[in-house]
């Protein structure tokens, strides 16, 4: 039996030392007491019947049997405490190095992510390398080759190629037959650092990114000639320099010289020197054009805007990494049924939702176009990274691209009610007649928690007013010189070619060689008398004008401008070539084209370029060449163009036809113009078969 030593600050153990001699006791002194036991380095041994003395000698020798005890207790505790700190410590080090391997987990998917918001600005962003990321410009960036986290952790980003075989299956880049793919990039994100042992710990994580939300601009013919500034029929470009042959359907060649040594040019600079009806044509300004008469006051407006009863014509689409769902609330609104974009609980996520709906534009000139509209931010659970709500006007359909809004709303930190806003100024985003699109949006960066948000719209209205575009004739209406050319000493006709706008319209020919008694057509094996419908194109004309009749030495065309009453069709200039049946043939030595402007539809990357050649009759020293341009648009037409770019920058070239990444100095920009430039030795011509511009709106 042992009792407490009544002290406090000292605490002891008082143990009988001979249960028939009472009155001797050993006190050992512990400094704490745990699981029962009171530790303490102090032992002595007393008589209470004798204070001032120790215990006898048997007294002494009985109570050592105790001490030994005592010994082995503490031997036992001291092994029983070293295996339970060893054991809490192992732990605690445990929880360190997962803490450490969780946010070096999260460091290098937040650099994938980082990764796939670039790739969304630009695909010509992605440069092979290893490179930094961060936002301090308010954006995903890279910068440098690795970037320093929290003192520790070294992340780098490393974009790279891809190559696959013939049968597109990734193989390494160097294994035989293997071709690089440039609509796909490989992406590892790594974060190193120096764990709590001491031990250099890595985390890499690896993504595919391609260019699946890209379209292609295709020519593949350019045998409807000159003459489009901007691309609307896809068999016409905008101009070359009189070298080009672009006859035959689907490749552009350098002309055949033949033996022609004279050229006759109509410029219709001077209204005297031409028959025509001024009422339906007139000539200005250098060219012959049909006569506009004034459009008229059209105006039009988007449907259910009140959102009463459902969502219809209105269809919801997302964007993002989490899924919204979009709704119509039959109550709430303001007042009765809107329309609801819920984002569901996550975090660490981004989540965008629209409702569309598309509206048709007949207006040729837009006059002036307004929206109206309400929200509502009716759940925020907590404090989100952003939640903005957006208005869109587009020219295609799908997730709009932000920074291209209308409207915003500014981020918001907590539910709101129903606000109104009004007169939305949206007539720069519809540039002429067609379908657009009225998106309205939401868009969440959700924080490091579990947060849900829900927004609502309500009386989204879209108004516009314009004037429609001119009507022209539609019969047809003729214009010719008044004096037929005489090319002394032709031994042959051997060029026809116009200078033309036609609009998506046309303009036919007849041909007279004797003082206006037959006028001609070319009806698919001669030159036969023409009635008042029977004509031909120039390049049908110019294909045959060989065979047209040289004994007068004279000729002289009737033109015919053909509109469908919308078309403005401008005719600026004539030529015919004549000479000697030298029975040499020739090519020009070099050649170029323009293209006509091609739109967009918005601020587009520019990624890659290729074509579609053949050179082989005439290498090395036939070759085709191509530059590219791009304009903002300026009111529905080209702004200041950029210079023309190759693969080393302003003022070089492309040169292989194999697919090329394109400068990102041409993007973000919505107009793109390619010039083709041809060479040859005279006795052969390459030819251009196909041009490709891939581009991400």
């Amino acid at each position: 039996m042992s009792n407490q030593f009544q002290n406090p600050n000292n605490p002891s153990l008082i143990l009988p030392l001979d249960k028939g001699r009472k009155g001797r006791v050993g006190l050992l002194h512990f400094g704490f007491k745990k699981f029962g036991f009171v530790w303490d380095l102090g032992f002595r041994i007393f008589d209470f019947r004798h204070p001032l003395r120790l215990a006898s000698s048997e007294a002494s020798r009985r109570l050592g049997f105790s001490l030994v005890e005592v010994i082995l207790a503490v031997a036992l505790f001291g092994l029983f405490a070293t295996a339970l700190i060893g054991l809490l410590m192992n732990s605690y080090g445990s929880n360190l190095q997962a803490a450490e391997k969780d946010k070096a987990n999260f460091y290098a998917q937040q650099g994938l992510e980082a990764v796939w918001s670039i790739r969304r600005q630009a695909w010509n962003f992605l440069v092979n390398g290893d490179h930094g990321v961060n936002t301090n410009a308010g954006y995903w960036q890279f910068i440098g080759t690795s970037d320093l986290l929290d003192d520790r952790y070294t992340r780098v980003v490393n974009v790279n190629n891809i190559c696959r075989n013939a049968s597109s299956q990734i193989i390494d880049c160097s294994a035989p037959g293997a071709i690089i793919d440039l609509h796909t990039k490989k992406v590892s994100s790594k974060v190193t650092y120096s764990a709590v042992t001491g031990v250099n710990n890595e985390i890499e994580l690896i993504s595919y990114l391609t260019t699946w939300q890209s379209k292609d601009w295709i020519q593949t013919d350019w045998s409807g000639g000159s003459g489009q500034i901007n691309w609307s029929n896809p068999t016409r470009y905008f101009t070359d320099d009189g070298n080009i042959d672009y006859l035959v359907n689907g490749e552009v060649k350098l002309k055949n010289l033949g033996g022609g040594c004279g050229t006759k040019i109509w410029p219709f600079d001077v209204p005297a020197d031409y028959t025509y009806d001024p009422a339906k044509i007139e000539v200005i300004g250098g060219f012959a054009q049909l006569v506009a008469q004034s459009g008229f006051i059209v105006n039009g407006q988007s449907i259910n805007a009140g959102f009463d009863t459902s969502l219809t014509p209105w269809i919801f689409g997302s964007w993002g990494t989490i899924t919204p769902t979009g709704s119509w609330q039959s109550s709430g609104g303001n007042p009765g049924g809107y329309a609801r974009i819920q984002f569901p609980t996550s975090k660490n996520r981004i989540s965008g939702g629209y409702f569309q709906q598309s509206f048709t534009v007949t207006a040729q000139t837009i006059n002036s176009a307004t929206l109206n509209l309400d929200w509502i931010v009716s759940q925020y659970s907590g404090a989100a990274d952003s939640l903005v709500l957006y208005a869109f006007v587009d020219p295609a359909a799908g997730a709009p691209a932000l920074g291209q809004e209308v409207w915003n709303s500014g981020n918001q930190t907590a539910t709101t009610p129903w606000t109104s806003v009004a007169n939305i100024n949206v007539a720069s985003k519809i540039t002429g007649p067609g379908t657009y699109y009225l998106k309205i949006a939401a868009y969440v960066d959700y924080p490091g928690s579990n947060r849900q948000y829900a927004v609502g719209f309500d009386n989204v209205l879209l108004t516009w007013s314009g004037t429609t575009s001119a009507s022209y004739p539609t019969d047809r209406p003729m214009i010719d010189p008044v004096n037929f050319y005489t090319a002394a000493g032709i031994e042959r006709w051997s060029s026809f070619t116009e200078t033309a706008q036609k609009n998506g319209g046309e303009i036919y020919y007849q041909l007279n060689a004797d003082d206006g008694a037959g006028w001609r057509y070319w009806n698919g094996s001669n030159w036969v008398i023409a009635s008042v419908n029977d004509y031909n194109t120039a390049a049908v004309i110019n294909s045959n004008l060989g065979d047209f009749p040289t004994t007068t030495a004279k000729i002289k065309f009737k033109a015919f401008l053909a509109s469908d009453g919308s078309q403005s069709v401008r005719l600026d200039q004539v030529n015919v070539g004549w000479g000697q049946q030298t029975g040499v043939s020739g090519y020009a030595i070099s050649g170029w084209l323009e293209s006509s402007a091609f739109n967009t539809g918005s601020q587009s990357s520019l990624n890659l370029i290729s074509w579609d050649e053949e050179t082989a009759n005439c290498a090395p020293a036939c070759d085709i060449k191509i530059q590219i341009r791009t304009a903002p648009n300026s009111g529905g037409v080209p702004g200041i163009w950029t210079p023309w770019f190759g693969l080393a920058g302003a003022g070089t070239y492309f040169t292989s036809p194999l697919e090329q990444l394109l400068s990102a100095d041409l993007n973000f920009n919505q107009w793109v113009q390619y010039r083709a430039e041809l060479s040859g030795d005279g006795n052969a011509t390459p030819a251009l078969k196909e041009i490709k511009i891939n581009y991400t709106p």
